[in-house]
């Protein structure tokens, strides 16, 4: 998938499940002109809500004024314009806008959650021609991770998404499952060897060509561990294979550290023993 499109999803997924209070659509301004219109409002941080184990969670906005505060325009310049081809609404538009002004301030946090923050210079990694972010990734496995626990029955998550500094703080820091406990557990890790699937986004630091990210998806009920790679490179594949390995490792005695926590009488799954495949995926061109 190349940048732009990942740009256009996100930007489309975002808008749809968060309202800005300073997002007004002609449709919406119709509705209030006998209304008494809102405040301009200074710098806003969209905020993420949630906590494992609760049966809802909240998106809403605050007030984030930095100095000197920046008010919200339509006019200028973006950094990125979403494709004339496809119908977006105007919530759409105004919500890439938003994120992709150049006449606001990059160090601005857009996106707040329970981990961290989340700045518009950060989004700006999703326009065209650019690396990704790492935070970008953890962010939407975040908004994804509360999603899954909104749905959950108390028989575990289906889908579980692990940041994505996890594998650098394994591979390249020896993390030890003990220490992922306690950074992770309550975020991420809690339930993650009760899941039907774990994905974990995986890094590949290419020198002079930048980042590149390819997906580990452990499917526990057919005893697989996929490698997801829009990018193959033949020079490479070892050394991804090597990390995905590692991380196999990991998790299977994170899995049983998790296990002897919550006092299961099932047998932990032994990931190590697993199969590891590459399926043909769409692939995109190497610069």
């Amino acid at each position: 998938m190349t940048s732009g499109q990942s740009t256009v999803r996100l930007t489309r997924s975002l808008a749809k499940s968060m309202e800005l209070e300073n997002y007004v659509s002609p449709a919406k301004k119709t509705r209030m002109q006998d209304v008494t219109p809102p405040p301009t409002p200074d710098l806003k941080v969209i905020v993420i809500d949630a906590e494992p184990g609760l049966d809802h969670y909240e998106l809403g906005v605050q007030n984030k004024p930095l100095t000197p505060p920046q008010k919200l325009s339509m006019k200028g310049t973006t950094r990125f314009e979403l494709p004339t081809a496809v119908n977006y609404s105007d919530e759409e538009v105004s919500f890439a806008h938003y994120i992709f002004a150049e006449d606001l301030h990059p160090d601005e946090a857009l996106v707040k959650t329970m981990m961290k923050s989340y700045t518009r210079q950060t989004l700006w990694s999703l326009c065209p021609e650019s690396s990704v972010d790492a935070d970008v990734i953890t962010a939407l496995a975040c908004h994804l991770t509360f999603d899954e626990v909104k749905r959950d029955t108390g028989r575990g998550r289906g889908v579980c998404l692990l940041p994505t500094e996890l594998q650098d703080m394994v591979v390249n820091y020896g993390m030890t499952s003990a220490k992922a406990l306690e950074l992770y557990d309550t975020k991420f890790l809690s339930k993650a060897h009760n899941c039907r699937k774990v994905c974990l986004p995986m890094k590949d630091m290419m020198n002079d060509e930048g980042i590149h990210w390819y997906l580990a998806i452990i499917l526990m009920d057919q005893k697989q561990v996929h490698i997801l790679d829009s990018c193959p490179s033949k020079e490479r594949q070892t050394i991804r294979t090597n990390a995905v390995h590692t991380m196999i490792e990991f998790l299977n005695d994170l899995f049983d550290a998790l296990h002897k926590e919550v006092q299961s009488t099932c047998a932990p799954p032994q990931i190590k023993e697993f199969t590891l495949t590459t399926p043909e995926v769409p692939t995109q061109r190497h610069k």
